[in-house]
């Protein structure tokens, strides 16, 4: 952290920081620190990751808050991948589900075990034995699934060192209250120890999501925008020492600020929030169910069948990931899915001709060609028609 001693280096240095930035789409935290002394240009940091330049009669300096102090102490997965930015790019996804229930518990990244590589493995050195580790991990995302509920209330003294659904519906809330509360997975005495303690409010209503929530259901997407966004600000920073504290800093870091900044600003969600929810036609409700049934079989067939050739294995990763990818962007609208659709659907034709069989059951191959192929015509001819009419609109204005 560099010292400052003036307002000067600052505003300049703040000043092309906020000319080369571009408002970020999504943070989870809002962190900026105000002093009196240097009035100037301020850099407002929000919630939602954005940066502002508003005239007024403050400054943000950097400077020491409780809540970098105790962060500190608090090492672990569950702190980390909330704390810097480059693994906050990993983890928003599991924050990100505006319902609360079993399926967030296993929202997550396919670079989770990536995020959490190296805090398990000291305890190899220390002479802890393999199947021990195992069992903990195990037991630990157990634990985790459970508390991942709205239907469960207080559990009264279990809530004293146990993390409890309540408790855990506090720390996945957009609302001011809610942010950055009660990092634990399975203890919750953690929390009451470093500050980070805050237990649910019977007369305030918790928005679960983001605090600038991504309006958009396509899985791919989650995965990799948020990176542009952490690699777009990285490379708007003057130094190379910035660039390397926009990656490990917090999410809401800007140069001049401490590395987390000041909670007291934080933006304030309050219910009811609308969610984002585009309206989809039952049957196409249905075909998106149909296809995303057959992705993950797909990927069961994959494990249990073709997990010794490498050429077969790595095409069925690749269609795994666009049938993902386009069918959840069908939820959206997007106006190349009926195109992407179409071209999915024939390379699994052209797949099938090429392998001669999937399951190696006749009748099933059979009907996957069908129906693969009876796909491919529907939104080939969609997508031309779709993409005429837009022509012809454009033409008439």
């Amino acid at each position: 952290m560099r010292k400052v001693v003036g307002p000067g280096p600052l505003s300049v240095q703040k000043s092309l920081y906020q000319a080369r930035t571009k408002p970020t789409h999504l943070h989870h935290r809002l962190y900026c620190r105000q002093s009196s002394k240097y009035p100037s240009i301020s850099t407002e940091c929000r919630s939602d990751g954005a940066v502002t330049t508003t005239t007024c009669g403050h400054s943000a300096i950097p400077g020491p808050s409780q809540h970098h102090n105790i962060q500190q102490c608090r090492p672990g997965p569950q702190l980390y991948t909330r704390e810097l930015n480059i693994l906050w790019a990993v983890h928003q996804i599991h924050h990100s589900d505006e319902d609360f229930n079993f399926a967030t518990a296993v929202r997550l990244s396919v670079l989770q075990r990536v995020a959490h590589f190296g805090f398990y493995h000291p305890l190899a050195l220390i002479g802890f034995p393999l199947p021990t580790v195992s069992v903990h991990i195990a037991f630990n995302y157990l634990f985790q699934f459970w508390v991942h509920t709205k239907y469960i209330g207080s559990l009264g003294p279990i809530g004293w060192v146990f993390m409890t659904p309540s408790f855990h519906r506090v720390h996945h809330g957009a609302n001011k209250w809610c942010l950055d509360k009660n990092y634990g997975s399975v203890f919750v005495i953690w929390d009451r120890i470093f500050g980070t303690f805050e237990p649910e409010k019977d007369n305030e209503e918790i928005v679960y999501g983001l605090t600038k929530q991504p309006q958009t259901h396509n899985a791919l997407w989650h995965e990799v925008y948020y990176f542009v966004e952490v690699y777009r600000k990285a490379r708007s920073m003057t130094t190379w020492g910035d660039s390397l504290k926009a990656l490990f800093y917090g999410p809401g870091w800007a140069p001049g600020l401490p590395r987390l900044g000041d909670p007291s600003t934080f933006i304030d969600v309050k219910a009811p929030r609308i969610k984002y929810n585009p309206r989809i036609s039952q049957g196409m409700l249905l075909y998106i169910a149909s296809h995303m049934t057959l992705t993950f079989l797909a990927q069961q067939l994959m494990v249990a069948k073709y997990m010794g050739s490498l050429g077969i294995m790595l095409s069925m990763l690749i269609f795994i990931f666009v049938s993902v990818g386009v069918l959840t962007a069908m939820f959206d609208g997007w106006v190349w899915a009926p195109l992407a659709e179409a071209v999915r659907c024939a390379a699994f034709v052209a797949c099938y001709f090429s392998i001669t069989q999937i399951t190696a059951i006749p009748v099933v191959d059979t009907g996957l060609l069908v129906y693969f192929t009876t796909s491919c015509l529907f939104w080939t001819t969609k997508g031309v028609n779709d993409m005429i009419f837009r022509l012809s609109t454009k033409k008439m204005k």
